[in-house]
Parts: structure tokens; sequence; C-alpha cells
């Protein structure tokens, strides 16, 4: 039976902090399930790329990866609730055969409510340990890559990209 990997990111654009977990789960022997956040969302500052776009830079460095999209949602529990419906449903397994890979930021840390209960200065992370998921988390690294920058200054932050994406990106452009 093959084990997944879920690897949820916006992706804008897709980097190599993206690429370093999907080869620890590639390395641990589980297949990478990428799930793009915000896919309801593009064409802003915070998310100027569609869906298929982000897929695509994806599929430029994984040709045969497993790709899904997620909507955003107005709550933690009900976005929690969808990406294990499209996790069920693209793996056809129960969620227990995937562990969540994570790289939590200090800057991913504020305030939220998840099934009722008050979290304070907790990664939207932790309803993964509430719920009981398998999770993988890598820990922080000295390389502070922030899409924001590499979408603010593409060229001086290329060395942050695959240089298919650079290429992909510089043609959207």
């Amino acid at each position: 039976m093959i084990k997944y990997a879920a690897i949820v990111l916006r992706g804008q654009p897709f980097h190599i902090g993206h690429q370093h977990i999907a080869d620890k789960a590639i390395k641990d022997g589980l297949q990478p399930l990428f799930m793009l956040g915000s896919a309801n969302e593009s064409g802003t500052e915070k998310n100027p790329y569609t869906v298929h776009q982000r897929a695509a830079m994806i599929r430029l460095v994984y040709p045969d990866a497993l790709i899904g999209a997620i909507n955003d949602y107005d709550s933690y529990g009900d976005w929690l609730d969808a990406l294990v419906m499209y996790i069920k449903h693209l793996t056809n397994t129960h969620v227990k055969s995937t562990t969540i890979y994570l790289h939590e930021k200090l800057e991913d840390l504020h305030d939220f409510t998840f099934r009722g209960v008050d979290y304070m200065n907790e990664s939207y992370c932790k309803m993964y340990e509430v719920t009981g998921m398998h999770t993988t988390s890598l820990p922080i690294s000295d390389i502070q890559i922030r899409a924001k920058a590499i979408r603010e200054d593409l060229e001086g932050n290329k060395q942050y990209l695959h240089p298919e994406v650079y290429k992909y990106i510089k043609g959207l452009q």
C-alpha cells in the first residue's frame, strides 16, 4: 500500500523550501501529495498565480506529482474537514495512511479558535496534532525563504527557485 506525505502549501510561487519538504518525504519512502491552498484566490498581490499555474510549477520539478487544491474557508474546522475529504479522494485511502509534512515558521504563530478551543501564539498546524493526524515537522533551517520577497524581486531571489520554475515565472511576466 502506498503511503502519502501531504504537503500543504500556497506555492505562490513554488520554491526550494517546498522542494526540501517534498524531497524529505520521498527520502522517507512516501509519495508526496501537494495540496495547494487558497485555490479560490488568484490575481492578488498575495496570490498572483492561479492554481493551474502553481500546479504547473510543481510539475516542472516533479512531473508525476499528485496535486490537489483546497479553497480557503471561513473556519479552520471547515478547512480541515475539506482537506481530509480531498486527501481521501485523491489517494483512495484512509487519511491515516497520510502523514502531513510541514515546516513551521515563527511568523506562522498567531491566535485562533479551532473547534471551540482558543489557541494562543500557535501555528495553524496545531489542528493536525489536536485531531490526531500523523505529522512530520522539519526543523526550521537557516534559509529564510519568503515567497513575498521572491514575488517582489524575482531576479534578486531566483536562487530560491528551481531553474525551470524561474523560467516559467519569467514567461508569465
